[in-house]
């Protein structure tokens, strides 16, 4: 069922309009910054890519901790960091928060089918 409810906030997510992306969204921290913010301060200085990466890390550590999922199991953090940077480049109106929900739903989809 949380693997359910999961997948539809994400899809949800993932297709909400840009002005309604623009609105602050119900987060702290800098995962809560438009992906067009986060690549800014990443061009700009490459300390700040240290800040985005370790809150993603803990975000996505949160909901496989409260879905019991090791979905960490399945990529390495390179990695993981990666498809996030490059959603967020791909859709700068997304918050990083949004583009970290849609790696981690990638990640669980990827642990089912290993789990057949």
């Amino acid at each position: 069922m949380k693997i359910f409810f999961t997948c539809i906030v994400t899809i949800f997510l993932s297709t909400v309009s840009i002005s309604v992306a623009q609105e602050k969204p119900p987060l702290i921290g800098t995962g809560s910054a438009q992906c067009s913010t986060m690549i800014d301060f990443i061009d700009k200085q490459n300390l700040n890519k240290n800040v985005y990466e370790q809150w993603v890390f803990g975000f996505m550590s949160s909901l496989a901790l409260v879905h019991s999922q090791p979905v960490f199991d399945l990529s390495k953090p390179e990695e993981i960091w990666l498809a996030v940077e490059t959603i967020c480049k791909k859709n700068p109106e997304q918050h990083v928060f949004e583009a970290a929900s849609v790696v981690y739903l990638q990640l669980l989809k990827m642990l089912s089918k290993t789990m057949k």
